[in-house]
């Protein structure tokens, strides 16, 4: 050993600092200590105060200096920093560790300083390789933080879920599922591998930690969180999360979902349209569901709308439904249910209907009262009258069956010549012996024959002057 104060060499080699210290002690050093009764604890701080938990292990092992991946400077070994937390541990001093069991201080606390000093979580999972503090959201809050702020911080909270809250309230379900998933985004704005995540999806990522605990402290109902996140979706974007939908027109122009471009029906598609908050008012008990599903189900669609869709043109085409068509599905149906007389309520679809217009459906009539054609020919006078009747007749005539009305609504005035006629039978028409009868309204003659008490009477008046002879010549050429 050679060498003075601060300056000693043992072989030739100056000595570590912990050496040099002791080797500084002088006698009277150790006299004035017996003298003054001074604490152990005194002592040690005099000679070590200043020495580093370093300062005693480099006596075993060489430490050096280096910069970690934050150029922070650590302890390292054989070039190797150590982490920065075991570094900062061995930085504590003498003079600090004395200080945490003097019995003065808040000891937990002076080891908190003394071990975490101003250290971000950043620092220290950054010097681990640990790099999801930095590069993932789920940690934007706290990677900023000091460490010693936040573990003081949780050991001073009373309530210590509401202290970790300023942490995590801000977090997404997007952020934590980053942690696993290639995902990234913001609120509205999701991707997952660099794709636009489905809108459920992007509802879902779009929920925070802080909305939780809302719903936790509110006791709000299980309905109305599902409302506040999937309110405004339909059934067709949860049906996107496993077949592609898109949107298309259908013939008559109307948007409809579709799947490989093919249209799907329109009622179809308005069943999936249905929002999530039009089927939790459905179940919510407040309304009159039944009316609800129809709205939403049928909304203003008309008859002719959907019949078109399905390639079904028979509505569009024939007069039978000319009432029909143009009717909203939603009040034929809402009115029949509320209906107390389905049939009076029918009516109104069907009254002006002609048996013609039933006809045209498999027949090729066409034409309207007293135009009636078949098969694109004039119909007989016949045919004319049948193909005028209206349902309303009818049901009158069910309601009032007064013979001479029914008679008369179906003949109207036709004669019996007009019959032979169109039946192609004018040499009969012709004959003498029915001079007296041929140009008798039909309805005339039925009506009478029906309500004349004495009917051979009444029949006489059409053949009282006939000859035999004329009668003969209905069947043999006289």
């Amino acid at each position: 050993v050679a060498g003075t104060e601060d300056a000693w060499t043992l072989n030739d080699t100056a000595v570590k600092a912990v050496i040099g210290d002791v080797f500084d002690i002088q006698v009277k050093d150790i006299f004035g200590w017996i003298n003054n009764k001074t604490k152990i604890t005194t002592i040690v701080d005099e000679i070590f105060g200043e020495r580093a938990i370093a300062d005693f292990v480099s006596l075993v092992v060489t430490l050096e200096k280096a910069n970690n991946v934050e150029g922070i400077e650590v302890y390292a070994i054989n070039g190797k920093g150590l982490p920065l937390i075991a570094s900062d541990i061995v930085s504590i001093t003498v003079k600090d560790i004395l200080g945490f069991v003097d019995g003065k201080g808040d000891i937990l606390d002076e080891i908190l300083v003394a071990v975490l000093k101003d250290r971000t979580f950043e620092n220290h999972t950054k010097d681990i390789g640990f790099n999801y503090v930095s590069e993932k959201n789920v940690f934007k809050a706290l990677r900023e933080e000091k460490v010693y702020d936040f573990v003081r911080g949780l050991l001073d909270a009373s309530n210590k879920v509401e202290f970790l809250r300023k942490y995590i309230d801000d977090i997404y379900f997007g952020d934590l599922a980053a942690l696993a998933l290639k995902v990234a985004g913001t609120e509205g704005a999701w991707t997952l591998n660099e794709k636009a995540v489905k809108a459920v999806i992007g509802d879902v990522f779009d929920i925070q930690v802080k909305d939780i605990f809302g719903w936790i402290n509110n006791k709000t109902k299980i309905t109305s969180i599902v409302d506040e996140i999937f309110g405004e979706r339909a059934i067709a974007d949860f049906v996107s999360l496993v077949v592609t939908l898109e949107k298309a027109n259908n013939v008559e122009g109307i948007e409809v979902y579709a799947i490989n471009g093919k249209g799907l029906p329109l009622i179809a598609s308005d069943i999936v349209s249905i929002t999530v908050k039009d089927i939790l008012g459905f179940v919510d008990g407040k309304g009159d569901i039944l009316d609800e599903i129809l709205v939403a189900v049928l909304k203003d669609r008309t008859f002719e709308n959907h019949t078109k869709d399905i390639g079904f043109n028979y509505v569009s085409e024939k007069n039978v439904f000319k009432v029909l068509r143009e009717e909203k599905v939603y009040n034929f149906v809402r009115g029949l249910l509320d209906a107390s007389n389905k049939v009076e309520f029918l009516r109104q679809y069907i009254d002006e209907i002609y048996i013609g217009d039933i006809f045209a459906t498999f027949l090729k009539v066409a034409g309207s009262e007293d135009n009636w054609t078949l098969n694109g020919e004039k119909a007989i006078a016949m045919l004319q009258d049948l193909f005028n009747i209206q349902i309303k007749e009818i049901f009158d005539w069910i309601k009032n069956p007064e013979v001479e009305t029914i008679v008369r609504g179906i003949f109207e005035d036709r004669t019996f010549r007009e019959y032979f006629e169109a039946l192609k039978l004018n040499v009969v028409s012709d004959k003498r012996a029915l001079q007296y009868f041929v140009d008798e309204e039909i309805a005339d003659f039925i009506v009478g024959i029906i309500k004349e008490s004495d009917k051979v009477a009444f029949l006489r008046t059409y053949i009282d002057e006939v000859y035999l002879g004329e009668v003969a010549e209905l069947f043999l050429k006289v």
